[in-house]
């Protein structure tokens, strides 16, 4: 009788162990919201989301025993589900005195880019800077920062999109004097659509800013999973394997 009752709670433990293993996996599997026009930091490239920024991720994430799914979507409509606490996280973002209180920051950053000022070909003016932008109409997608000294200059006739794209294609219509974005998008862009190529050249520097993907503090999991989302970070980052991710997507061709 007792050999018979210690079978029964050693068969109902293993049932327990059993039905609590799908519950311990998705407990290691969360859902980040990805930028999906920043390509190739991270864009939607023939149906599927591709990009530096979404391999850092996917690497760190995995260092630490973590499988992340992405949901790509616009930034505006990332950055606000991340800011009110429907999505975990949102990349690519920058980290601003105006962003600053509003999400929880890893560290160290994904990598650093430069803001550049993109005119037409013909354009004469050389060297400038944000102050240097004020009264002149600028094409800016909708929702991204900038920089906090450009963010903050009222002085900015801003036009704005959905896309880096459709601000070059305002540029070259002459809607706007003016755009801003990073060489490695630009290079890409004009890759992509080769009517923009030769169209137009660097003339400025707005800001040089660091990338981050920006952790929601009103989502219950925001601070578990940014600490091990940061622990995975500085695995990669220390065992080389996120400068090797640099340096792959930097020398792609396409």
């Amino acid at each position: 009788m007792a050999w018979t009752v210690r079978l029964a709670n050693a068969l109902l433990a293993g049932c327990l162990v059993i039905s609590a293993a799908p519950a311990a996996r998705a407990a290691d599997t969360v859902t980040v919201g990805a930028e999906d026009s920043w390509y190739p930091f991270s864009g939607l490239v023939k149906g599927k989301l591709q990009g530096m920024t979404v391999d850092i991720v996917r690497e760190a994430f995995k260092t630490v025993g973590v499988q992340v799914r992405f949901e790509p979507m616009p930034y505006a409509r990332c950055v606000a589900l991340a800011r009110s606490g429907v999505q975990l996280a949102c990349f690519d973002t920058f980290r601003t005195p105006d962003t600053e209180s509003e999400f929880l920051w890893h560290s160290p950053s994904l990598f650093r880019v430069d803001y550049l000022v993109y005119a037409r070909a013909g354009a004469k003016r050389r060297h400038l800077g944000v102050r240097d932008l004020e009264g002149r109409r600028v094409a800016v997608t909708r929702g991204y920062e900038y920089g906090a000294e450009f963010d903050r200059n009222t002085k900015i006739q801003r036009e704005l999109s959905s896309s880096d794209e459709s601000n070059f294609r305002m540029l070259l219509a002459g809607r706007v004097e003016y755009t801003i974005t990073a060489k490695i998008i630009a290079d890409k862009l004009f890759k992509a659509h080769p009517e923009l190529a030769r169209k137009f050249k660097v003339v400025g520097l707005v800001s040089r800013n660091d990338v981050y993907m920006a952790f929601s503090r009103r989502h219950p999991d925001g601070p578990q999973e940014m600490a091990r989302f940061e622990k995975g970070l500085r695995i990669i980052r220390e065992n080389g394997r996120l400068q090797a991710i640099e340096r792959q997507w930097l020398h792609r061709a396409d």
